[in-house]
């Protein structure tokens, strides 16, 4: 496989001075600021804008209170959705995410017809034309009130701040909400008021805080005004955005749309939840749920994974210690302090540059010199010489899904084994994840001191070494200790005929490859040190 990526464009990120400055303003305390000046209109038609991460019709916050708005004042109910393809490759999105999105929003369009809503689609290439097109649409539909749900990442907060003053430079509202996560990013704060920015003590508070709540499920909205002329039904764009095709085998796997994410969602609670807290690491086994998908699309609510977790296993309350339930409903948690941490926390983190600012010093192998190209082309092919990492990356370029445990087994192999800029691992899981979600991501891929030894890994998650052989055919007939690494456990002449590349030079030696990152990553904590005396 040909490299899909060098040092360039794809990750430029702001100076340290920026990043820091961004911390500083939080653009998500600005966006409220400005939101809180709007007036709500008495009159006209209401909108709701639906965003990449809220593509249902079912319990969704921004569409209820459109719909609820449009009701009171006896009119009518539009919705839109832009398809800014330069705001997508701006991130790295890839092509089958964009058609497994789209999809997904095609049944929705077809779903909020039968409902008489209209949904407007629309594309764009810029920001600007964004907030044009959205500011042009409130005209033609007669609308005066805006609906959407909140969007977290700092370049979709900008991009909101801009349709907030073209909306109130000409008398029309504003209505943003909370949708992606069941608590308000920022809400569970210290003693002192500040908000979590450790997850366990966040954990800790936000499940007596979600016991609380009553997580009743908000309906599908009807059309609560009068018929809607059959125009805002259908755009010249359309035709075009929905020609955008799945890969036949991705399209099986992944069926797209809300009632394909609750199909796996309740099969996962009634055969695979129970022994979900016991083998959640063991990627042979299959117990997790491989709904990361319609999450991060909005295909499904947090909401409903939590009310069908109540339902299906009678769950009185969570944090009780109910090991498969606690386990993953920790995870949901996980994504819901990510959010936390991007809005109100550390922004810049989405911005390309790690949460420790310290560590955008680390001096990386350049991806164009001759190991780091050799070590790229290996990554990204699945031909590292360590089983465990080339399982991952097969899984993830086939499937355009990684078991979460391997996630943290390539990245870590990426960014200290070949000591390769995080950067660059970040950007293919953007160009190839289904799930791919800017607030896990970048937490995924954020530089630590942590390291992960594959071949250890591979014998304490994949102790049979059934994931091993399902994704490398090389090593099929492999079996004991040498299928986690055959290279150093196997007689030369017979590794020689499997036909699996031995490791590269360079990380033939795990503890040596070890030792030489962290001296660089520490060595990038002394330079800012200095820089700063």
């Amino acid at each position: 496989m040909k490299r899909k990526l060098s040092n360039g464009s794809r990750f430029r990120h702001p100076t340290l001075e920026r990043a820091q400055e961004v911390d500083n303003v939080v653009p998500f305390a600005s966006l409220q600021a400005k939101l809180n000046k709007s007036k709500s209109s008495n009159s006209g038609s209401a909108v709701h804008w639906f965003r990449t991460k809220d593509l249902r019709a079912e319990d969704n916050v921004g569409l209820t209170a459109a719909a609820k708005r449009a009701e009171k004042h006896g009119s009518s109910l539009f919705t839109i959705f832009v398809f800014n393809t330069e705001e997508l490759r701006s991130h790295g999105v890839g092509n089958n995410r964009n058609a497994f999105m789209l999809q997904g929003l095609k049944a929705l369009k077809e779903q909020l017809k039968k409902q008489g809503i209209p949904l407007a689609v629309k594309s764009c290439r810029s920001t600007k034309e964004t907030v044009d097109i959205i500011g042009d649409f409130m005209k033609e539909t007669g609308s005066l009130t805006l609906f959407a749900n909140f969007e977290y990442e700092y370049d979709e907060i900008m991009r909101d701040i801009q349709v907030v003053d073209r909306l109130q430079e000409n008398d029309m509202d504003f209505q943003l909400l909370h949708d992606q996560t069941i608590l308000e990013p920022g809400s569970l704060t210290t003693s002192t008021h500040s908000p979590r920015k450790v997850f366990t003590p966040f954990w800790n508070d936000w499940v007596p805080a979600v016991n609380k709540l009553d997580l009743s499920l908000l309906p599908v909205p009807k059309q609560p005004g009068t018929s809607v002329d059959e125009k805002f039904f259908n755009s010249k764009d359309e035709a075009d955005i929905f020609d955008t095709k799945l890969d036949t085998s991705l399209e099986k796997l992944w069926p797209a749309g809300h009632d394909s994410g609750i199909e796996k969602l309740n099969h996962f609670i009634d055969k695979k939840i129970d022994r979900y807290g016991n083998e959640r690491s063991t990627p042979a086994k299959d117990c997790v749920s491989r709904l990361s998908p319609y999450f991060a699309l909005g295909f499904i609510s947090a909401r409903e994974a939590l009310v069908a977790i109540k339902e299906r296993k009678n769950v009185k309350s969570f944090g009780t210690g109910t090991n498969g339930v606690d386990s993953w409903v920790r995870e949901l948690a996980f994504r819901e302090f990510y959010r936390q941490m991007v809005a109100v926390v550390c922004p810049h983190i989405v911005m390309n540059v790690p949460m420790s600012l310290k560590l955008n010093n680390v001096e990386f192998v350049d991806v164009e010199s001759e190991e780091g190209k050799d070590s790229w082309d290996r990554w990204v092919s699945g031909t590292t010489g360590y089983p465990f990492v080339d399982a991952g990356m097969r899984q993830l370029n086939s499937e355009g899904y990684m078991h979460n445990r391997l996630r943290m087994n390539v990245a870590s192999y990426l960014k200290m084994t070949m000591l390769l800029d995080y950067r660059l691992g970040a950007n293919y899981f953007a160009n190839h994840l289904l799930d791919w979600d800017c607030c896990n991501n970048m937490f995924g891929w954020d530089p630590s001191l942590t390291v992960f030894n594959p071949v250890l890994q591979a014998e304490k998650c994949d102790p049979a070494g059934n994931y091993i052989r399902k994704w490398i055919p090389e090593l099929r007939n492999v079996f004991g200790k040498a299928i986690f690494d055959p290279y150093h456990r196997m007689q030369p002449k017979e590794f020689e005929k499997l036909g699996y590349p031995a490791p590269q030079e360079r990380q033939k030696d795990l503890q040596d490859c070890k030792k030489r990152a962290l001296e660089r990553y520490k060595r990038a904590y002394g330079k800012i040190k200095q820089e700063e005396q």
